[in-house]
């Protein structure tokens, strides 16, 4: 569980990476850095080809961070289980992608292990959730 978390956490590090360094070439936005997870946009042009691929993963980025921007409660446990289900649907939608796209075996067999493990997760959280309200 532990290597299978460290995984997860690596490859949502990588995407965020590829995804900061493509918005660094954008225009600058005078509003630029007022949201939590500024610099995250996928919507900055890049120099490199946009796959099919790359388009799905850019709205997957963006879904899961206005996702997780949440109306934050002062409750730790709700206001982490709120932003955490969005951030592992987030890896499973990526991981789906590699499934969809990837070439690799080794990376497509870490991808379905993220997908069953963050679903069993995100279950959990929702039930966590549920019992807290």
């Amino acid at each position: 569980m532990k290597s299978i978390s460290c995984k997860i956490i690596l490859i949502l590090t990588l995407a965020c990476s590829c995804y900061k360094v493509s918005a660094q070439t954008k225009v600058t936005d005078p509003h630029a850095g007022h949201g939590s997870h500024a610099g995250h946009s996928s919507s900055a042009s890049s120099k490199a080809t946009t796959t099919t691929s790359t388009k799905k993963y850019q709205q997957i980025n963006d879904n899961m961070h206005k996702s997780m921007d949440i109306k934050f409660t002062g409750d730790a446990d709700k206001d982490f289980l709120a932003a955490m289900i969005p951030h592992h649907q987030g890896a499973v939608d990526m991981a789906e992608v590699v499934l969809q796209h990837g070439k690799s075996l080794k990376i497509r067999q870490l991808a379905q292990e993220i997908i069953t493990m963050q679903k069993k997760e995100i279950a959990e959280m929702k039930q966590l959730l549920k019992e807290s309200k």
